[in-house]
């Protein structure tokens, strides 16, 4: 009988960050591809950017979320919003996970 089950939350975790472009377009009028350049993710991910120094714990996520603000210039009146979508997208993930631990018992 199967008692424990391990998750690789890396794929989950990363697009909490990545993948929201769309969405914060939608909502600041600024363009997805400056948005997918302040989050530092494709196609603008570089060695030592801010989403690799956030994913390696160099940073905090609020330092991350200020170079994201400033690098769109955006104002610290839209970090709840930033907050929010990121969160958002872990919704369905956390969903599964909840459901298997719960046929785990």
């Amino acid at each position: 009988m199967i008692k424990s089950v391990i998750f690789d939350l890396s794929e989950v975790l990363i697009p909490g960050l990545i993948g929201i472009e769309g969405r914060l377009e939608e909502i600041t009028g600024v363009s997805s591809d400056l948005i997918a350049k302040a989050l530092g993710s494709y196609p603008y991910h570089e060695v030592g950017n801010n989403l690799e120094g956030l994913l390696k714990g160099n940073i905090t996520y609020q330092e991350y979320r200020s170079g994201f603000l400033a690098s769109t210039g955006l104002p610290s009146h839209y970090e709840d919003i930033f907050d929010k979508e990121c969160l958002k997208m872990f919704d369905s993930s956390y969903a599964i996970l909840k459901v298997l631990s719960g046929r785990m018992r």
